[in-house]
């Protein structure tokens, strides 16, 4: 295994700890990192270029541009919260800012270090 230099290391992605790759000159055109506009991490082109949206993120989109899937993942949480403190029982649909199933698994999986499955 290679051991990582210092400026290897700001080419690993801060939400997933994958390589950044660079395609090299030429390729310019092809994006294959971020920085993230709300947190200020470099992130890889999966982890990155995410936006809040619309509804309750219309403005968060506007303040930050495009976030990291960590941002975009807290922020979709918050706004579970205001839609259920505005709609609560009475909504006849379910929450939209809720985080299915396979987001939470792919974050926690992320958080213990790792993205790849198990499987």
């Amino acid at each position: 295994m290679q051991e990582l230099s210092k400026s290897d290391d700001d080419q690993i992605c801060e939400v997933c700890g994958d390589r950044i790759v660079d395609n090299g000159p030429g390729i310019s055109w092809i994006i294959h990192d971020w920085t993230c506009g709300r947190c200020g991490k470099h992130v890889c082109f999966g982890c990155g270029g995410h936006s809040p949206g619309l509804g309750y993120g219309k403005e968060d989109s506007e303040k930050y541009g495009d976030i990291c899937l960590e941002c975009y993942w807290e922020l979709r949480e918050s706004y579970a919260g205001k839609w259920e403190s505005e709609f609560g029982n009475d909504a006849s649909f379910d929450n939209p800012y809720e985080l299915g199933e396979d987001d939470r698994e792919l974050r926690e999986r992320i958080r213990k270090g790792g993205a790849e499955s198990d499987d």
